[in-house]
């Protein structure tokens, strides 16, 4: 038997006992009915308080069962995990913008960009280099370049490796080739069969194996192309090649989303610079890098 059953046994029990004791109020006292009366009332509140205490258990049980409760769940704790920029995006558009691109034809990497497009601009302390970018066909790489370079990260950045008749490499704020993050704090897929080459003043993500992108990236800088590589491709593209230079063994393992239209006698200046272990002595630093609509 529960505690609250025996309470409530208890109190008619003892109800009992005063009513026997009591049988006729008018031989009682004043005194001795005011107290009988004071001790009906306190066992008459016992027992509603009883009732009160067991309907309680009764809905919380239920509650329990159901999986109900009447206070709305706390709002999910704002994640600790410390991001590249201030004002990343909550929820990363990469994940769809990804799964929708157009692939190029022929040469339109290499052309000009249209006027009112957005082009990145590169301030070194060589000179300045301007890259068309191309959303259309790399909108992950493209969103995270532009979005960085919103947010400041790669002002003051060095080119941490730089090979000469190959390319020159930035975007690690730790200056060592193994530091960065994506504007999302998270590696994201590769974009490839584009369209895009590595043709000579190409702009690419760097990577550490497949899909590991994050801020590093790398402008090639090869004035010539071994034509070994070159029999996969079709004869525009090999041409191409050719005629200004690449790199056409990366084609199909990094992201390219962007070409060098202005400022690629900076470009080979940077790779010319004295180096060891492939870093320049001398750091080559970005300066300022913005985004900025093609005035044409």
């Amino acid at each position: 038997m529960s505690s609250v059953s025996k309470k409530i046994k208890s109190n008619v029990s003892t109800n009992k006992k005063l009513a026997s004791k009591s049988k006729d109020r008018k031989n009682m006292t004043k005194g001795q009915r005011i107290w009988a009366d004071y001790g009906n009332l306190l066992i008459l509140g016992g027992g509603f308080l009883a009732i009160v205490l067991i309907a309680a258990i009764i809905i919380t049980i239920g509650s329990i069962k159901s999986g109900v409760t009447t206070t709305p769940p706390a709002a999910p704790a704002a994640s600790s995990a410390a991001a590249p920029s201030e004002e990343a995006p909550t929820t990363p558009s990469y994940k769809e913008a990804s799964k929708d691109f157009k692939v190029l034809t022929g040469l339109e990497q290499l052309e000009k960009p249209k006027a009112g497009e957005e082009i990145a601009v590169i301030e070194t302390s060589k000179g300045t280099i301007k890259l068309r970018l191309f959303p259309e066909q790399a909108p992950t790489a493209v969103e995270n370049f532009k979005g960085l370079i919103s947010n400041g990260y790669y002002d003051g950045i060095i080119f941490h490796r730089v090979i000469p008749d190959f390319m020159i490499q930035g975007g690690d704020p730790d200056g060592i080739g193994t530091g960065g993050a994506s504007l999302w704090n998270e590696q994201f897929e590769n974009e490839v069969g584009r369209g895009l080459y590595n043709f000579r003043g190409a702009l690419a993500m760097a990577n550490s194996g497949p899909n590991t992108n994050g801020s590093q990236f790398f402008i090639v800088q090869s004035k010539t192309a071994d034509e070994s590589q070159l029999a996969s491709l079709s004869e525009t593209i090999a041409n191409k090649y050719k005629e200004i230079g690449g790199a056409p063994w990366l084609d199909g393992s990094y992201s390219v989303f962007g070409q060098a239209f202005e400022g690629l006698d900076i470009v080979d200046a940077i790779s010319a610079v004295e180096t060891v272990s492939d870093k320049p002595v001398e750091d080559i630093k970005i300066i300022k890098a913005t985004i900025e609509k093609y005035k044409g």
